[in-house]
């Protein structure tokens, strides 16, 4: 099955743009020093991905050749999809260019049926440099407490825009599972949506983790400021678990519910995804994959995550391509299906 939304035109493109790339690494070397590194974040600075991207950045250049200076750059914007785009047909093919993606916009093709100018298989995957479990969280005046409450109130929920999991996770569990989401798109990243439900914009988030909640906003954990409702993933935090929180999965009592809810909920399994992007030399692949891995069992960065109150759990880049692969085929009748839940547009819904 192709991935819908990057037609032929687009491989066509990606073709004629690596093409015009002058490889710094010769394919005879290896390993060849770098002056120049940068890490592209998929989000706005201050959020969970921007912090994994700019540790990674403060570590990874012991682990290149040459150990480079490595700037960020942030790139909001479309869930997602503007640093993939570009990542795809814009960064240089010579080793010298990452990004750090949502865990959902690999699956934005597959998802949403949504105009992307990428293939997510395509791209040279890194690794990931954590797996979390997604949460829907209430804030403290919205009056919802429990799963049962979800079902009969509603819950003003903050997202980024479609082609996220901020939104494809609510637009789900309402369209599967009846829930009472209300997805209110616009916000550029976690930060800003953890501010819009402080000022009370939204009344909550259906997307957000379990540890990014007690890494960046304790308080709202010690102080009861939200409660956690529902754990979004198949298999719960133990955590949570032990507090009473459901899953997606517990929820849902139909094969055809289980069924969709198990291809939504792989992209969680992303966590906090890294990628290269296509045509980079096999050999050059090849380094930044070590490099990566190295620098996320890089002592230095686990104990500086560990201060922030943040962990490093590293996933294999074959373990991210398994996943894509699986989703990639996909009936068309099933894929028609599922984008319509995902994207909001689930005539049950």
């Amino acid at each position: 099955m192709l991935w819908k939304g990057c037609a032929i035109g687009c491989a066509i493109a990606a073709v004629a743009l690596i093409s015009g790339h002058t490889a710094v690494w010769a394919a005879d070397e290896a390993n060849p020093p770098l002056k120049a590194f940068t890490v592209l974040v998929a989000t706005s600075a201050g959020g969970g991905y921007d912090l994994y991207g700019r540790a990674l950045a403060r570590h990874i250049p012991k682990h290149l050749p040459g150990s480079p200076k490595v700037t960020v750059r942030n790139m909001p914007g479309g869930g997602g999809l503007v640093a993939a785009n570009h990542l795809y047909n814009l960064s240089p093919r010579d080793g010298s260019e990452i990004a750090a993606f949502e865990h959902g916009t690999a699956f934005a093709p597959v998802l949403n049926g949504v105009a992307v100018k990428f293939d997510p298989i395509k791209f040279g995957w890194l690794g990931s440099l954590e797996s979390f479990v997604p949460i829907v969280l209430a804030w403290h005046t919205s009056g919802i407490r429990t799963i049962d409450d979800l079902r009969t109130k509603q819950l003003r929920v903050g997202a980024s825009g479609v082609g996220s999991n901020t939104s494809g996770y609510p637009y789900s569990l309402a369209a599967l599972l009846g829930l009472k989401l209300d997805v209110i798109n616009g916000y550029p990243g976690s930060r800003e949506i953890t501010f819009a439900i402080e000022k009370e914009e939204v009344d909550g988030v259906a997307s957000w983790c379990w540890d990014c909640l007690k890494s960046a906003k304790p308080d709202w954990v010690a102080e009861k400021k939200a409660h956690v409702v529902l754990q979004i993933a198949i298999n719960g935090d133990p955590e949570l678990t032990a507090l009473g929180i459901p899953t997606a999965m517990e929820l849902a009592t139909t094969d055809e519910q289980r069924r969709y809810l198990r291809v939504i909920l792989a992209s969680a399994e992303f966590g906090r995804p890294f990628a290269a992007p296509p045509g980079v030399l096999p050999s050059q692949l090849s380094t930044l994959r070590r490099a990566f891995e190295q620098t996320a069992k890089d002592p230095e960065l686990i104990e500086e995550m560990r201060k922030r109150n943040s962990v490093i759990r590293y996933s294999a880049p074959e373990m991210l391509q398994d996943l894509l692969q699986s989703a990639a085929s996909l009936d068309e009748q099933t894929l028609r299906k599922l984008q319509a839940i995902y994207s909001g547009g689930a005539a049950n819904r």
